[in-house]
């Protein structure tokens, strides 16, 4: 499968920037997809790719990979390479993530 064909298929054609970048050092394929519904029209900058809370979440401190290594974000439409079809494809949403973190850190109560 290729780029675009992996954008239609997970449904993303409304979404001009969709950057995929492959989990290195891990037993399986892994990709992970990055969309931003909050600013769709956006740029979305390599540190944002790099550092958020979905990665936080895959880091796997028992077993030495505390470490996440990432392959540098590629628009999907750009990826060269194919998909194998055993591969795994995680989507994360940057809008909200930011909406987690205002939930997080309202101590007050105050509707969100």
């Amino acid at each position: 499968m290729t780029g675009p064909e992996l954008k239609v298929s997970l449904g993303l054609e409304e979404y001009t920037n969709c950057y995929i970048q492959k989990v290195l050092g891990v037993g399986v394929n892994l990709y992970l997809v990055t969309i931003n519904t909050r600013f769709p029209e956006k740029h979305i900058p390599t540190k944002l790719l790099r550092n958020n809370l979905t990665t936080q979440q895959f880091r796997i401190t028992n077993t030495g990979l505390d470490k996440l290594k990432l392959t540098p974000g590629v628009e999907v439409e750009g990826f060269s390479g194919t998909l194998a079809p055993n591969s795994f494809i995680v989507v994360r949403d940057l809008g909200a993530e930011a909406f987690l973190k205002i939930v997080k850190n309202n101590k007050e109560g105050l509707p969100v």
